[in-house]
């Protein structure tokens, strides 16, 4: 009895490895339905043009090194004084997939060095680790764990990052989840608990003084609950309960350190093999510890659709209004995000999928009167050359609008990425 195969779980809180054998064995009519070409476009059989891998025991070893040449005419995210360079980036990884026959336990390490034509206080080296993992100790209960650990160099158009920088912030990433899950007919449940810690590094201005980071530095610690029930074989009902604490260990003018509560249910829906839907509407809740800052409360929405319209397309639709968190050095402890996300996938060959996609995002700051409107816009495609040799190329368009002058600007990024895979 193996493990169960990836569902189409929309909804997937982290934890991509929690689904039990039984969740797996449900999905057969689907799995099915496929052979008559009712797959995403990402799903569809690409066996010749994918690498074989190394074999190491019950291990099945990828490694992969890309390379990318990128020009960005504005490197700093800026609305003055605006500069364009083009980097290039090495990035390394080795993932080590687990063939067991019930458990599931893969591991991939990784790095990335940046390196700037002409701006080398923007150079960098990023590194990451982590750790997937599976025990499906019985038919319907699957116990699963998460562990990343990861250096990354923050993007300069980050809603947080610091505006008047003259490097990018290095930030230490640390998350681990752990949770179960239970399958018991149609009723199913799973409960996870995570910590997550961000570690933000000091930086130096344009105008050579250093910017004291520390007040960003956060741990969220949480417990979700979920439930769900599937009334028909089409139909799901399914709830989320969150609650969180928010620590801000180094807090500057205000301790943006909160007590948070969230509360999701709706419905997701197969109405046919080609379409899938998942709403889902609920209430959140920021408590804080600091007298000078009120309480936040606010609607909470997930909402997602794939459709199927032909063989060869895959059309996704996302809109979204929930907390994010992430402390500035100006006085903002959080957003409310509201967003709004197409995509549309075509296999133009077996070996040729173009993307084009779009994003409009609002971001209301907590702790401030500050209110952004990001637009995205990005079209590419991936070739696959060989079963070692993947190719992909890719145009960005932002735009930020806000109500602080010196957090607009607009963004154009082009990309080339090589990867060889063995």
């Amino acid at each position: 009895m193996g493990a169960p195969a990836k569902g189409q779980d929309l909804g997937n809180d982290g934890l991509a490895r929690d689904q039990t054998i039984a969740f797996g064995e449900g999905l057969r009519n689907w799995d099915g339905i496929k052979k008559y070409g009712a797959e995403r476009v990402s799903e569809r059989d690409r066996t010749p043009y994918q690498p074989d891998g190394l074999r190491a025991g019950t291990y099945r070893v990828f490694p992969i090194i890309g390379t990318t040449a990128l020009f960005d005419d504005n490197i700093y995210a800026t609305n003055k004084n605006r500069a364009s360079d083009v980097r290039f980036e090495i990035v390394p990884v080795v993932r080590a997939r687990s063939d067991f026959s019930r458990h599931i336990l893969d591991f991939s390490v990784g790095a990335k060095q940046t390196e700037y034509l002409r701006n080398s206080q923007l150079n960098s080296t990023d590194g990451n680790f982590a750790v997937d993992g599976a025990l499906h100790f019985d038919h319907a209960h699957t116990l699963s764990l998460s562990l990343l650990s990861e250096l990354n160099h923050e993007d300069r158009a980050a809603p947080e990052a610091p505006r008047n920088a003259a490097e990018r912030t290095a930030v230490f990433h640390n998350r681990a989840i752990a949770g179960i899950r239970r399958d018991a007919g149609r009723l199913w449940a799973s409960f996870s608990t995570s910590v997550e810690r961000w570690d933000f590094q000091n930086v130096r201005a344009r105008d050579g003084t250093t910017i004291d980071q520390n007040a960003r530095d956060t741990q969220i610690t949480a417990a979700q609950l979920r439930l769900g029930y599937r009334f028909s074989p089409g139909f799901e009902f399914e709830s989320k309960v969150r609650a969180l604490r928010q620590s801000n260990f180094n807090p500057g003018a205000i301790d943006f350190s909160a007590n948070g509560y969230e509360a999701v249910a709706g419905l997701s829906a197969e109405v046919n093999p080609l379409l899938r839907w998942r709403l889902l509407g609920g209430y959140g809740f920021r408590d804080y510890d600091s007298a000078k800052l009120r309480a936040a409360g606010n609607l909470l929405v997930e909402a997602e659709l794939q459709w199927l319209p032909t063989q060869l397309a895959t059309v996704y639709a996302t809109a979204r209004r929930a907390y994010s968190e992430g402390i500035t050095g100006d006085g903002a402890g959080g957003r409310i995000d509201s967003s709004l996300g197409a995509r549309v996938e075509y296999e133009a060959l077996r070996n040729l999928v173009f993307t084009l996609g779009g994003e409009y995002r609002q971001s209301e700051f907590l702790g401030q009167s500050r209110l952004d409107h990001v637009t995205i816009g990005r079209v590419g495609f991936d070739y696959y050359h060989t079963k070692n040799w993947l190719f992909s190329l890719a145009y960005e368009h932002q735009e930020q609008r806000s109500n602080v002058e010196e957090d607009n600007f607009t963004r154009n990024r082009l990309w080339l990425t090589t990867r060889l895979r063995f």
